[in-house]
């Protein structure tokens, strides 16, 4: 999105006024933003007329008058000229297909559709997924077009609607395909786990293939794709499966002391705060770590967030031979007081496969649970706080410290985030403040290029970038877009690092701008997605599986409860003399900036536990 700057005539008048093109596609650029497009359209329609050049505003003006509804014929020629644009082309070849289809021309909306699909590319090919959750386009599904149109869109998997669902004897299939495409299309499949491995387990998963059903089906395959290290390569249920649609009504989290219940909804108040010590017949403490292994992330500390959301799902558990029923789950608890509770859990939330993943993976709050942290009150910690907004900051001025919260690289739509970053920057100078405290905990992923203006602004003040006045907190939700932006930190200045180890490594696998090839899997109602580049943010030889904290620090589920925050209080207690001693080599000499990654600290992200030989 462009840059909004409020012209001084709209200051002082309250009036949108603007005499350029460009002053035009700010202003509608403006209401787009909070959601007005009647009042974005007629900005959009003039900026374009008067600059032809400009694809945003002739995109943004077919998305609103598309959103809006009142003129199809509008929005249509409008969808026309915006296709013209070759970067525009695939989307507003489907924004043509939803349009035909609402003035009941079928034929002309089943040409743009497969238009649409092609123009995307191999590599930002449309998947099938996304067009049959588009209810728009469910006047077509009938056209045998249509179902071409769709195998397109879900590549070699793709089996036509009839003939989906679970059959041990397509398992093999389902197997090969994941197995060829990952190891085949990926960067670099065989960072974690080699071509035997991969070979043996999908051996397994074919050996089993007589007594899988469709969710032991998906969840085998999880652990197969899971091998792949790579948070962007991942499989999840189609639109139309009917299985994974209910999870328990509560949300676990692996702290530093066991695997609790963290939240509930009303009914299961009572057990908040207990610890899991069963599930089913499954021991959490025994097993945990082998059960990592068998679902493996990038690093243990991506793995364990998985599983706390594989939790919710009473068919991962019957999956794994733990429970007797695919709907209710058996939990040994030991409550607060040292008492063992021994209960059943019912699946009886409704919701999507992806609708509870943030709040189970992550310590965000689940509307309408009761929670054991003090969210809302006067003990709730900093990082609790404004999760709604993509970043902000506050001065501590008996700390010395500013802390700076980056929850999302995305543009906040009241403050423009390269003028933000230099107000942090400026507040270090004026405020006397000795140390900066940037929060990357609650940022899983965005825009990874903002990391840009944030290393150039610290950069640009020698005094600032020094041993001990920068410290970056990090936690297993600091993944994709927020690990790039740590990478950059690390890479480019002096700062040390605070809390969990990444949820991703510093060279994370992705695709162009996050478009993903999305495929379905033979076999099952369930699509894969697949990475194809290598983002690249630190050095080619660097085989970190994450970047861990200088100064670990886990939370214990006491810290939750009571709304304490050790990973904070240790940054803000941090000496300079130690922050200088973490970017020194084992012998005590100074590292260069451009060798941060091979500090001491980072021996256990490395294949066996060592650092790599120095090279500089």
């Amino acid at each position: 999105m462009r840059l909004f700057f409020t012209s001084l005539a709209t200051l002082a008048t309250g009036v949108a006024y603007a005499e350029t093109p460009q002053e035009l596609a700010q202003q509608a650029d403006s209401y787009f933003e909070r959601g007005d497009c009647p009042s974005a359209i007629p900005l959009y329609r003039q900026a374009f007329e008067e600059n032809p050049a400009d694809f945003v505003s002739a995109s943004l003006l077919t998305r609103c008058l598309v959103n809006v509804g009142t003129d199809d014929q509008a929005a249509l020629a409008s969808a026309q000229r915006a296709a013209e644009f070759p970067s525009e082309r695939a989307n507003r070849l489907l924004d043509q297909a939803v349009l035909y289809t609402r003035l009941g021309d079928h034929d002309h909306a089943l040409t743009a559709l497969d238009q649409a699909v092609r123009a995307s590319g191999a590599t930002f090919r449309m998947a099938g997924d996304n067009l049959e959750r588009n209810e728009a386009l469910a006047p077509l599904r009938s056209d045998p077009r249509y179902e071409a149109i769709l195998a397109y869109a879900y590549g070699p998997g793709y089996e036509p609607a009839a003939e989906r669902g679970f059959s041990p004897d397509k398992v093999r299939r389902g197997v090969e395909l994941i197995l060829n495409t990952v190891t085949t299309r990926s960067p670099n499949a065989y960072r974690y786990f080699t071509p035997a491995q991969w070979r043996a387990r999908a051996d397994q998963i074919i050996a089993r293939a007589p007594e899988l059903d469709e969710a032991s089906y998906f969840f085998e395959l999880v652990s197969l794709i899971g091998m792949n290290g790579d948070i962007h390569t991942s499989i999840f249920p189609s639109a139309t499966s009917s299985f994974l649609n209910t999870t328990l009504p509560v949300r676990f989290f692996r702290f530093s002391d066991g695997l609790y219940i963290r939240a509930a909804n009303p009914e299961h108040r009572n057990l908040v705060g207990a610890r899991v010590v069963r599930i089913g017949t499954f021991d959490v403490e025994e097993g945990w770590d082998e059960l990592t292994r068998r679902f493996p992330g990038e690093n243990p500390t991506m793995a364990s967030a998985a599983l706390c959301f594989y939790l919710l799902h009473p068919e991962f558990a019957h999956a794994q031979g733990w429970t007797s029923t695919a709907t209710t789950v058996p939990l040994t608890l030991r409550l607060a007081n040292g008492r063992t509770l021994r209960t059943s859990v019912r699946a009886d939330q409704v919701g999507r496969y992806f609708s509870s993943s943030e709040s189970a993976q992550w310590l965000n709050q689940q509307e309408g649970f009761v929670d054991a942290a003090p969210w809302g009150n006067a003990r709730t910690p900093l990082w609790m706080t404004n999760r709604d907004r993509n970043y902000w900051y506050q001065l501590l001025p008996d700390r010395s410290a500013i802390y700076f919260a980056f929850n999302l690289p995305r543009d906040d739509e009241n403050v423009v985030y390269d003028d933000f970053v230099l107000e942090v920057v400026h507040a270090m100078r004026t405020s006397g403040a000795h140390r900066l405290v940037i929060d990357l905990r609650n940022n899983p992923g965005g825009w990874g290029f903002m990391a840009g203006a944030l290393t150039h602004a610290i950069l640009g003040d020698p005094e600032l970038n020094q041993p001990g006045r920068i410290v970056v907190l990090t936690s297993r939700a600091t993944q994709s877009a927020g690990t790039i932006i740590a990478a950059a930190l690390e890479r480019d200045t002096n700062a040390v690092f605070v809390g969990e180890p990444t949820g991703d490594a510093p060279n994370l696998f992705n695709a162009p701008v996050g478009n993903h090839v999305t495929w379905a899997v033979p076999g099952a109602p369930v699509v894969f997605r697949f990475s194809s580049l290598m983002e690249q943010e630190s050095v080619s030889t660097d085989t970190r599986n994450a970047i861990y904290p200088d100064a670990p620090v886990w939370m214990s589920f006491a810290d939750y409860a009571a709304g304490r925050d050790p990973v904070l209080e240790r940054a803000l207690s941090m000496t300079d003399e130690e922050a200088q001693a973490f970017l020194r080599d084992p012998g005590g000499r100074a590292l260069p900036w451009y060798a941060h990654w091979q500090r001491p600290s980072q021996a256990p992200a490395f294949p066996n536990g060592e650092l790599p030989r120095r090279y500089y």
